[in-house]
């Protein structure tokens, strides 16, 4: 096997405000990397925002939303695949059980257009209802 080596510059900014009962986040990213498969260079830009309130001591809810570009910035290798953008958007309500316990129900969104992809063209959209249930264990560390 040949030996490969490859930069992947990375950006990110991000600001968040914690208060007592609500968060706020809100990032950007930008990296250029190789196509992970796809022949030549790509770049990628993001924005991501997310938001939580704690309604009562054992209530809360969550919601969040991001943006991403894909753009080939060799388009002599894929020409046919020169752009495209992932959106999508999620929400939560989850309830505390106890201490340890957490009870968390949602919905998510993605909504996908890349032209020069056949299986994403056919299929842009993707929705799912979740629920989950976990639970943590822990214990003192250096007693």
């Amino acid at each position: 096997n040949p030996f490969v080596a490859e930069w992947s510059p990375d950006v990110t900014a991000s600001i968040g405000w914690q208060g007592p009962v609500t968060n706020f986040e809100v990032s950007y990213t930008r990296s250029v990397s190789g196509g992970g498969g796809l022949n030549g260079l790509y770049g990628q830009s993001g924005v991501n925002g997310m938001a939580q309130w704690k309604m009562t001591r054992s209530w809360g809810v969550s919601g969040g939303a991001s943006y991403s570009e894909l753009r080939n910035d060799t388009q002599i290798y894929n020409p046919e695949l020169s752009a495209g953008h992932t959106i999508s958007g999620s929400a939560t309500v989850g309830r505390a059980l106890g201490r340890s316990a957490r009870f968390d129900v949602g919905y998510n969104r993605i909504h996908q257009s890349y032209p020069g992809v056949g299986a994403i063209t056919q299929n842009p959209d993707s929705n799912r209802v979740y629920g989950t249930v976990s639970y943590q264990f822990s214990k003192p560390v250096g007693r």
